[in-house]
């Protein structure tokens, strides 16, 4: 049944009525194309498509027409919603479905909402724990005012940091060994694999619901997409400790800093600070045995007396110094290989021998040793000794001008002898 909206002429009753007049024999499945009544009005209606807009629709008289959801009789103001309706066994009116898709919209929001909720739960329950300050040795205290300072994002987020790959005191034994040791005590949470249980939650998520990945495409670009991390909230990492109290990290990283500037070490502090200071200047030294080796192309055996040599280089002598006297003996190493056939079980430790006869007789000597080389470039300031030097090193930006004795006494010169009860209360 043709419906008009507003008065219309004569001509314009006939154009709309012809514009609606249907033809099941036709392709179109209706009597005129639009351009044959353009053609047919020309001059008399300027503009076909606006008129019928503005005061046409068309519906059916037939109650088996009307939406088979709310029962109400369609109105098709357009050719193809006519088409539509009589092609449909069962026709849907498109306010029914909006209003589906809007249901189903809220329904998945709603799904998603109770899935990241049950996520958010379970992480939670892992990262609970007793942040206790006081459990904590100085140099655990300080490798953790680092992490944070360096690598925190925010709460409940993964620390920015590779565990197999970061630096924070320039020496990769050092830093594993206290990484490991703030994870026994609960202080950091490490987490290498996604649960089970939040993995099925994040399957639900990505696989379940009308915006689902199938499998297929989430084996290939769907899981590199910007979706992939929406929908999988839960990471593996390494985690600050989420306290009962829930204080702020800044209050921690406070707290941390106060007691690092306080120095009250207690005698194991003391042997703590003097091994990790060793231990970055003796990682340290070795990097410049790796760089002289593949510079001077000369073969160099890690061995006991090498470490104990470069232990009394970094006790005796700042690390540029170090460089020189390894790096002007290599040179010599080099020439004495290029001139004689060498067995390999003795050119492979002539750079220790020659460095220690040097040192020798520098000593007998009494020779003092002014030369300095620069230092490779894999070598750099870490956190630690950036930290130590500008808080503890009056005049030193780094360690690269000092021994380890003259490090670790400047670093605790104003230090303050405690026992561990007194730390613990």
């Amino acid at each position: 049944m043709i419906c008009y909206c507003d008065s219309v002429s004569e001509i314009e009753c006939e154009a709309i009525n012809l514009y609606w007049e249907m033809d099941d024999s036709a392709n179109s499945g209706f009597s005129f194309t639009v351009s044959e009544l353009q053609a047919k009005f020309k001059g008399q209606i300027s503009n076909l498509n606006t008129l019928i807009k503005k005061k046409s629709f068309f519906t059916f008289d037939s109650t088996s027409s009307a939406c088979s959801w709310c029962g109400k009789r369609t109105i098709a103001y357009k050719r193809k919603d006519v088409l539509d309706i009589k092609k449909s066994d069962v026709y849907v009116c498109k306010t029914c479905i909006h209003e589906k898709q809007e249901r189903e919209r809220l329904e998945e929001e709603q799904r998603k909402r109770a899935l990241f909720s049950a996520i958010k739960n379970i992480k939670k329950q892992m990262l609970f724990g007793k942040l206790s300050l006081s459990t904590l040795s100085y140099v655990e205290k300080f490798y953790l005012f680092l992490l944070l300072s360096e690598y925190y994002e925010a709460d409940g987020e993964p620390l920015k940091i590779d565990v197999d790959n970061f630096c924070l005191a320039g020496s990769s034994e050092s830093d594993h060994q206290y990484i490991s040791q703030l994870v026994q005590k609960n202080v950091l949470i490490s987490i290498k694999e996604i649960p089970d249980e939040i993995r099925m939650l994040t399957d639900k998520l990505v696989f379940e619901g009308p915006n689902a990945f199938s499998r297929h495409d989430w084996m290939g670009t769907a899981r590199r997409s910007e979706n992939y991390f929406i929908s999988n909230p839960f990471k593996v990492g390494v985690y600050l400790c989420q306290c009962e109290k829930g204080g702020s990290t800044s209050s921690l990283l406070q707290t941390l800093y106060t007691d690092i500037c306080e120095m009250n070490l207690t005698r194991r502090d003391f042997e703590d600070i003097s091994i990790l200071v060793e231990s970055v200047r003796l990682g340290n030294l070795y990097d410049i045995v790796d760089w002289i080796s593949d510079d001077c192309r000369i073969p160099v055996e890690k061995s006991i007396k090498l470490e104990n040599l470069l232990k009394h280089l970094a006790k005796s002598y700042p690390l540029r110094v170090c460089c020189w006297l390894l790096y002007s003996q290599a040179d010599k190493v080099a020439a004495h290989l290029h001139k004689t056939n060498t067995p390999s079980y003795v050119s492979k430790r002539l750079l220790a021998k020659k460095t220690d006869d040097y040192l020798t007789l520098a000593k007998e000597k009494g020779w003092e040793f002014s030369y300095t080389k620069k230092l490779p470039d894999d070598i750099e300031t870490s956190a630690l000794e950036s930290l130590v030097a500008d808080h503890f090193l009056e005049g030193h930006f780094n360690w690269q001008m000092l021994t380890t004795s003259e490090v670790i006494a400047g670093w605790t010169k104003n230090a303050k002898l405690v026992d561990d009860k007194t730390l613990t209360n």
